[in-house]
Protein backbone atom coordinates (compact mmCIF):
# COMPACT_ATOMS: atom_id res chain seq x y z
CA UNK A 1 0.00 0.00 0.00
CA UNK A 2 1.39 3.32 -1.04
CA UNK A 3 1.69 6.30 1.29
CA UNK A 4 -1.18 8.14 -0.42
CA UNK A 5 -3.46 5.11 -0.20
CA UNK A 6 -2.66 4.79 3.52
CA UNK A 7 -3.32 8.52 4.09
CA UNK A 8 -6.64 8.29 2.23
CA UNK A 9 -7.70 5.29 4.36
CA UNK A 10 -6.71 7.12 7.54
CA UNK A 11 -8.82 10.11 6.52
CA UNK A 12 -11.81 7.86 5.88
CA UNK A 13 -11.49 6.18 9.30
CA UNK A 14 -11.14 9.51 11.12
CA UNK A 15 -14.13 10.91 9.25
CA UNK A 16 -16.21 7.88 10.15
CA UNK A 17 -15.34 8.20 13.81
CA UNK A 18 -16.19 11.92 13.76
CA UNK A 19 -19.49 11.30 12.01
CA UNK A 20 -20.43 8.59 14.49
CA UNK A 21 -19.60 10.84 17.42
CA UNK A 22 -21.60 13.72 15.96
CA UNK A 23 -24.60 11.46 15.29
CA UNK A 24 -24.48 10.10 18.86
CA UNK A 25 -24.35 13.59 20.36
CA UNK A 26 -27.19 14.68 18.09
CA UNK A 27 -29.39 11.84 19.29
CA UNK A 28 -28.67 12.75 22.93
CA UNK A 29 -29.53 16.39 22.25
CA UNK A 30 -32.67 15.41 20.36
CA UNK A 31 -33.88 13.03 23.11
CA UNK A 32 -33.02 15.32 26.06
CA UNK A 33 -36.18 17.04 27.31
CA UNK A 34 -35.83 20.70 28.27
CA UNK A 35 -36.61 21.63 31.89
CA UNK A 36 -40.23 22.57 32.40
CA UNK A 37 -41.11 25.76 34.28
CA UNK A 38 -42.34 23.55 37.14
CA UNK A 39 -39.00 21.73 37.37
CA UNK A 40 -37.16 25.04 37.15
CA UNK A 41 -39.36 26.41 39.93
CA UNK A 42 -38.57 23.44 42.17
CA UNK A 43 -34.86 23.81 41.44
CA UNK A 44 -35.04 27.52 42.29
CA UNK A 45 -36.76 26.67 45.57
CA UNK A 46 -33.95 24.26 46.43
CA UNK A 47 -31.42 26.96 45.57
CA UNK A 48 -33.23 29.47 47.77
CA UNK A 49 -33.99 31.72 44.81
CA UNK A 50 -37.52 32.74 45.84
CA UNK A 51 -38.19 35.37 43.13
CA UNK A 52 -37.26 32.96 40.34
CA UNK A 53 -39.21 30.14 42.00
CA UNK A 54 -42.31 32.34 42.15
CA UNK A 55 -41.86 33.35 38.52
CA UNK A 56 -41.54 29.76 37.28
CA UNK A 57 -44.41 28.44 39.38
CA UNK A 58 -46.65 31.24 38.11
CA UNK A 59 -45.74 30.19 34.58
CA UNK A 60 -46.59 26.62 35.57
CA UNK A 61 -50.09 27.31 36.89
CA UNK A 62 -50.83 29.59 33.94
CA UNK A 63 -50.04 26.77 31.53
CA UNK A 64 -51.35 23.90 33.67
CA UNK A 65 -54.26 24.72 35.99
CA UNK A 66 -54.40 21.07 37.11
CA UNK A 67 -51.06 21.25 38.91
CA UNK A 68 -52.34 21.59 42.50
CA UNK A 69 -48.88 21.10 43.97
CA UNK A 70 -47.59 24.10 42.02
CA UNK A 71 -50.41 26.25 43.43
CA UNK A 72 -49.63 25.08 46.97
CA UNK A 73 -45.92 25.76 46.59
CA UNK A 74 -46.61 29.15 45.06
CA UNK A 75 -48.85 30.09 47.98
CA UNK A 76 -46.22 28.91 50.46
CA UNK A 77 -43.58 31.04 48.74
CA UNK A 78 -45.79 34.14 48.93
CA UNK A 79 -46.35 33.44 52.62
CA UNK A 80 -42.62 33.04 53.25
CA UNK A 81 -41.91 36.30 51.47
CA UNK A 82 -44.44 38.13 53.64
CA UNK A 83 -47.31 38.40 51.17
CA UNK A 84 -49.80 36.51 53.35
CA UNK A 85 -52.88 37.97 51.67
CA UNK A 86 -51.84 36.61 48.29
CA UNK A 87 -51.04 33.24 49.85
CA UNK A 88 -54.50 33.11 51.45
CA UNK A 89 -56.11 34.10 48.15
CA UNK A 90 -54.40 31.24 46.32
CA UNK A 91 -55.14 28.65 48.99
CA UNK A 92 -58.77 29.72 49.44
CA UNK A 93 -59.33 29.54 45.70
CA UNK A 94 -58.16 25.93 45.77
CA UNK A 95 -60.83 25.03 48.35
CA UNK A 96 -63.51 25.97 45.81
CA UNK A 97 -62.34 23.50 43.21
CA UNK A 98 -64.33 20.35 42.69
CA UNK A 99 -61.61 18.35 40.96
CA UNK A 100 -59.33 17.66 43.95
CA UNK A 101 -59.02 14.52 46.04
CA UNK A 102 -59.13 14.29 49.85
CA UNK A 103 -55.34 14.16 50.22
CA UNK A 104 -55.04 17.42 48.31
CA UNK A 105 -57.85 18.99 50.36
CA UNK A 106 -55.96 18.16 53.54
CA UNK A 107 -52.80 19.80 52.16
CA UNK A 108 -54.77 22.89 51.14
CA UNK A 109 -56.49 23.35 54.50
CA UNK A 110 -53.22 22.73 56.30
CA UNK A 111 -51.59 25.50 54.27
CA UNK A 112 -54.55 27.79 55.01
CA UNK A 113 -54.27 27.01 58.72
CA UNK A 114 -50.63 28.09 58.68
CA UNK A 115 -51.59 31.24 56.76
CA UNK A 116 -54.19 32.27 59.33
CA UNK A 117 -51.95 31.40 62.27
CA UNK A 118 -49.23 33.61 60.82
CA UNK A 119 -51.58 36.62 61.03
CA UNK A 120 -53.05 35.61 64.39
CA UNK A 121 -56.52 34.73 63.08
CA UNK A 122 -57.16 31.78 65.37
CA UNK A 123 -60.87 31.64 64.58
CA UNK A 124 -60.36 30.98 60.89
CA UNK A 125 -57.43 28.68 61.62
CA UNK A 126 -59.76 26.60 63.79
CA UNK A 127 -62.32 26.52 60.98
CA UNK A 128 -59.66 25.13 58.63
CA UNK A 129 -58.61 22.52 61.15
CA UNK A 130 -62.22 21.44 61.58
CA UNK A 131 -62.49 21.13 57.80
CA UNK A 132 -59.47 18.81 57.88
CA UNK A 133 -61.02 16.68 60.60
CA UNK A 134 -64.23 16.53 58.59
CA UNK A 135 -62.19 14.91 55.82
CA UNK A 136 -60.01 12.77 58.08
CA UNK A 137 -61.04 12.61 61.74
CA UNK A 138 -57.77 10.88 62.67
CA UNK A 139 -55.40 13.44 61.18
CA UNK A 140 -52.84 13.78 64.00
CA UNK A 141 -51.57 17.19 62.86
CA UNK A 142 -55.08 18.65 62.78
CA UNK A 143 -55.89 17.20 66.20
CA UNK A 144 -52.77 18.73 67.74
CA UNK A 145 -53.51 22.09 66.14
CA UNK A 146 -57.11 21.97 67.34
CA UNK A 147 -55.95 21.23 70.87
CA UNK A 148 -53.57 24.20 70.79
CA UNK A 149 -56.21 26.54 69.39
CA UNK A 150 -58.85 25.47 71.91
CA UNK A 151 -56.37 25.82 74.75
CA UNK A 152 -55.59 29.36 73.59
CA UNK A 153 -59.31 30.08 73.98
CA UNK A 154 -59.41 28.59 77.48
CA UNK A 155 -61.49 25.60 76.38
CA UNK A 156 -59.43 23.18 78.44
CA UNK A 157 -61.69 20.12 78.31
CA UNK A 158 -62.18 20.33 74.54
CA UNK A 159 -58.43 20.88 74.13
CA UNK A 160 -57.80 17.82 76.30
CA UNK A 161 -60.11 15.66 74.19
CA UNK A 162 -58.31 16.61 70.97
CA UNK A 163 -54.89 16.12 72.57
CA UNK A 164 -55.94 12.70 73.87
CA UNK A 165 -57.01 11.62 70.38
CA UNK A 166 -53.76 12.88 68.89
CA UNK A 167 -51.78 11.10 71.59
CA UNK A 168 -53.52 7.84 70.75
CA UNK A 169 -52.34 8.16 67.15
CA UNK A 170 -48.67 8.77 67.92
CA UNK A 171 -45.95 6.61 69.40
CA UNK A 172 -44.73 9.36 71.71
CA UNK A 173 -46.14 10.22 75.10
CA UNK A 174 -48.00 13.44 75.79
CA UNK A 175 -48.74 12.71 79.44
CA UNK A 176 -47.48 16.06 80.70
CA UNK A 177 -49.60 18.04 78.23
CA UNK A 178 -52.72 16.01 79.06
CA UNK A 179 -52.04 16.51 82.76
CA UNK A 180 -51.67 20.27 82.35
CA UNK A 181 -54.94 20.54 80.41
CA UNK A 182 -56.78 18.55 83.08
CA UNK A 183 -55.26 20.74 85.78
CA UNK A 184 -56.37 23.91 83.99
CA UNK A 185 -59.89 22.55 83.60
CA UNK A 186 -59.89 21.77 87.31
CA UNK A 187 -58.91 25.34 88.10
CA UNK A 188 -61.73 26.63 85.92
CA UNK A 189 -64.28 24.45 87.67
CA UNK A 190 -63.06 25.42 91.14
CA UNK A 191 -63.13 29.12 90.27
CA UNK A 192 -66.79 28.70 89.29
CA UNK A 193 -67.61 27.09 92.64
CA UNK A 194 -67.56 23.46 91.46
CA UNK A 195 -64.92 22.30 93.92
CA UNK A 196 -65.65 18.58 93.75
CA UNK A 197 -65.66 18.54 89.94
CA UNK A 198 -62.42 20.47 89.98
CA UNK A 199 -60.78 17.93 92.31
CA UNK A 200 -61.82 15.14 89.95
CA UNK A 201 -59.88 16.92 87.20
CA UNK A 202 -56.83 17.28 89.48
CA UNK A 203 -56.96 13.57 90.24
CA UNK A 204 -57.09 12.73 86.54
CA UNK A 205 -54.20 15.10 85.86
CA UNK A 206 -52.07 13.21 88.36
CA UNK A 207 -52.94 9.94 86.64
CA UNK A 208 -51.40 11.32 83.46
CA UNK A 209 -48.31 12.67 85.21
CA UNK A 210 -47.86 11.91 88.90
CA UNK A 211 -44.88 14.26 89.22
CA UNK A 212 -46.67 17.41 88.04
CA UNK A 213 -46.74 19.73 91.05
CA UNK A 214 -49.66 22.07 90.37
CA UNK A 215 -52.55 19.56 90.62
CA UNK A 216 -51.50 18.58 94.16
CA UNK A 217 -51.31 22.21 95.24
CA UNK A 218 -54.70 23.17 93.82
CA UNK A 219 -56.31 19.94 95.03
CA UNK A 220 -55.19 20.73 98.56
CA UNK A 221 -56.30 24.36 98.22
CA UNK A 222 -59.75 23.14 97.24
CA UNK A 223 -59.97 21.07 100.42
CA UNK A 224 -58.88 24.04 102.49
CA UNK A 225 -61.68 26.15 101.02
CA UNK A 226 -64.10 23.50 102.26
CA UNK A 227 -62.44 23.38 105.70
CA UNK A 228 -61.07 19.89 105.04
CA UNK A 229 -57.60 20.67 106.29
CA UNK A 230 -56.67 17.07 107.10
CA UNK A 231 -57.39 16.04 103.51
CA UNK A 232 -55.35 18.96 102.20
CA UNK A 233 -52.35 17.94 104.31
CA UNK A 234 -52.60 14.36 103.00
CA UNK A 235 -52.51 15.57 99.40
CA UNK A 236 -49.51 17.82 99.96
CA UNK A 237 -47.64 15.08 101.81
CA UNK A 238 -48.29 12.80 98.86
CA UNK A 239 -46.64 15.41 96.64
CA UNK A 240 -43.56 15.32 98.87
CA UNK A 241 -43.38 11.55 98.45
CA UNK A 242 -43.71 11.44 94.66
CA UNK A 243 -41.67 14.53 93.82
CA UNK A 244 -39.22 15.36 96.63
CA UNK A 245 -37.13 17.51 94.29
CA UNK A 246 -39.94 20.07 93.91
CA UNK A 247 -41.73 19.42 97.18
CA UNK A 248 -40.61 22.79 98.55
CA UNK A 249 -43.55 24.47 96.79
CA UNK A 250 -45.84 22.88 99.40
CA UNK A 251 -43.75 23.72 102.48
CA UNK A 252 -45.45 27.02 103.28
CA UNK A 253 -48.92 25.51 102.85
CA UNK A 254 -48.05 22.58 105.09
CA UNK A 255 -46.58 24.76 107.83
CA UNK A 256 -49.66 26.98 107.86
CA UNK A 257 -52.22 24.16 107.97
CA UNK A 258 -50.32 21.95 110.43
CA UNK A 259 -49.94 24.93 112.73
CA UNK A 260 -53.72 25.48 112.60
CA UNK A 261 -54.24 21.80 113.39
CA UNK A 262 -51.94 22.04 116.40
CA UNK A 263 -49.51 19.57 114.87
CA UNK A 264 -46.53 21.88 114.70
CA UNK A 265 -44.08 19.11 115.58
CA UNK A 266 -44.81 17.25 112.35
CA UNK A 267 -43.23 20.02 110.32
CA UNK A 268 -39.72 19.18 111.50
CA UNK A 269 -40.33 15.52 110.69
CA UNK A 270 -41.46 16.38 107.17
CA UNK A 271 -38.36 18.46 106.44
CA UNK A 272 -36.00 15.85 107.83
CA UNK A 273 -37.70 13.15 105.77
CA UNK A 274 -37.27 15.19 102.61
CA UNK A 275 -33.58 15.75 103.41
CA UNK A 276 -33.10 12.05 104.03
CA UNK A 277 -34.86 10.97 100.82
CA UNK A 278 -33.53 13.76 98.61
CA UNK A 279 -30.38 15.36 100.06
CA UNK A 280 -30.05 17.67 97.04
CA UNK A 281 -33.14 19.64 98.08
CA UNK A 282 -31.55 22.86 99.30
CA UNK A 283 -34.95 24.31 100.13
CA UNK A 284 -35.60 21.57 102.68
CA UNK A 285 -32.39 22.39 104.57
CA UNK A 286 -33.25 26.09 104.55
CA UNK A 287 -36.84 25.42 105.66
CA UNK A 288 -35.70 23.17 108.50
CA UNK A 289 -33.10 25.67 109.65
CA UNK A 290 -35.69 28.46 109.57
CA UNK A 291 -38.21 26.28 111.43
CA UNK A 292 -35.75 25.45 114.18
CA UNK A 293 -34.90 29.11 114.70
CA UNK A 294 -38.60 29.98 114.75
CA UNK A 295 -39.18 27.19 117.24
CA UNK A 296 -36.48 28.65 119.46
CA UNK A 297 -34.37 25.52 119.74
CA UNK A 298 -31.07 27.33 119.89
CA UNK A 299 -29.33 24.24 121.14
CA UNK A 300 -30.50 22.04 118.29
CA UNK A 301 -27.71 21.11 115.95
CA UNK A 302 -27.97 22.83 112.57
CA UNK A 303 -29.31 20.51 109.86
CA UNK A 304 -26.42 21.29 107.57
CA UNK A 305 -23.42 21.06 109.84
CA UNK A 306 -20.72 20.00 109.51
CA UNK A 307 -20.68 17.83 106.37
CA UNK A 308 -23.07 19.64 104.03
CA UNK A 309 -21.83 21.33 100.87
CA UNK A 310 -21.07 25.05 100.87
CA UNK A 311 -24.16 25.68 98.73
CA UNK A 312 -26.45 24.04 101.28
CA UNK A 313 -24.67 25.75 104.15
CA UNK A 314 -25.24 29.14 102.56
CA UNK A 315 -28.92 28.35 101.95
CA UNK A 316 -29.38 27.38 105.58
CA UNK A 317 -27.54 30.41 106.89
CA UNK A 318 -24.85 28.30 108.53
CA UNK A 319 -21.68 29.99 109.65
CA UNK A 320 -18.65 29.60 107.44
CA UNK A 321 -15.92 27.22 108.53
Amino acid sequence: MSFFEFLFLLILVAGGIGAASYFRDWKVRRNASPLTPYAEGLRAMLDGDTPRAIQKLRETVTADTENIDAYLRLGALFAQSGDINRAIKIHRALTLRGDIVDRQKLDIYRALTDDYLSIGDQGRALECVNQMLGISKKDAWALRQKSDLLAAQGQWQAAYESAEKANGLSSGSAGRRLAVLKMLEGQRLCSSGKERDGRIQFRQAIKHDSTLVAPYLYWGDSYVREDRTEDAVKIWRRLIEVNPAQSYVAFERLESQLFDLGRFSEIEQIYRTVIQNYPQNVHAYAALSRFLRKKGDAGVRSPCCPTASSRIRRACGCAAD
